[in-house]
C-alpha cells in the first residue's frame, strides 16, 4: 500500500469518490476535482461484448443516457466525472448561486478548481434535521447522495454551502430551495 509523503499530507487532503478524486490544498485555499475515467471497466465491457458474454446488447449499451439512475452505459461509465465537473462549472458560471461553493475554473471537465471551505462541524442527525426544515423530505431523499451526507457541505463566509452540485437533479433542488437553506441554516462557528 502506498502512502503519501509527510510534507504532502500536511498540506493537502485527498478524497476519492465514485466519479471524482478531490484534492484539497489547504495552504492555497483551493480544491482540485479530477474525474475518474474507468478505462479498464470500459475495456472489460467491450471484451465481454466481443466474447458474447455481454449483459446487454452493444447498441443499447451505448444508448443509455448519462443521467440514468443505474451505472450502465458507455458514456456514464467513462465520462460521468468529466460531465459532473463541467456541469458544476457551468452552473456556477451561469447561476452564480450563493448556496453553491464557487467553482473558479474548469479545463473541459478534466480538472475543476473550487474555493475551499471550512469543514462543517455538526452531528449528522442535527444536520439532516435542520436541512429538512428547508427542503421537503421527499425532495431531500430524491437526491440522497448529495443532501444527506455532511461531507458534501462546507462553511464559507459563515454560511452553509454545497460542494458537490454536478448533477442536474442537485442543481434543480438548489434552484428551488438553495437560497432558503443559505439564508436560514444555522451554522456553529468554532
Amino acid at each position: 500500500m502506498r502512502t503519501i509523503p509527510q510534507w504532502l499530507a500536511e498540506r493537502c487532503v485527498i478524497y476519492v469518490g465514485t466519479n471524482r478524486v478531490v484534492v484539497e490544498i489547504i495552504s492555497l485555499g483551493l480544491v482540485f476535482k479530477f474525474p475518474i475515467i474507468r478505462l479498464i471497466a470500459l475495456y472489460r465491457s467491450v471484451l465481454g461484448f466481443v466474447r458474447g458474454t455481454a449483459f446487454v446488447p452493444f447498441s443499447r449499451w451505448f444508448s443509455y443516457p448519462m443521467e440514468s439512475e443505474g451505472f450502465l452505459g458507455f458514456r456514464r461509465l467513462v465520462f460521468k466525472g468529466v460531465m459532473d465537473n463541467w456541469r458544476e462549472y457551468w452552473f456556477c458560471l451561469v447561476e452564480r448561486h450563493s448556496f453553491a461553493q464557487p467553482t473558479y475554473f474548469s479545463f473541459f471537465g478534466l480538472v475543476n478548481i473550487q474555493l475551499r471551505g471550512e469543514p462543517l462541524v455538526m452531528d449528522q442527525w442535527e444536520f439532516r434535521g435542520q436541512l429538512q426544515k428547508f427542503i421537503e423530505e421527499r425532495v431531500l431523499y430524491s437526491d440522497a447522495h448529495h443532501f444527506t451526507s455532511i461531507n458534501n457541505f462546507c462553511i464559507s463566509d459563515g454560511k452553509l454551502r454545497i460542494l458537490d452540485y454536478g448533477s442536474r437533479k442537485t442543481q434543480n433542488i438548489i434552484r428551488e430551495r438553495g437560497m432558503c437553506v443559505y439564508q436560514n441554516f444555522q451554522v456553529r462557528v468554532n
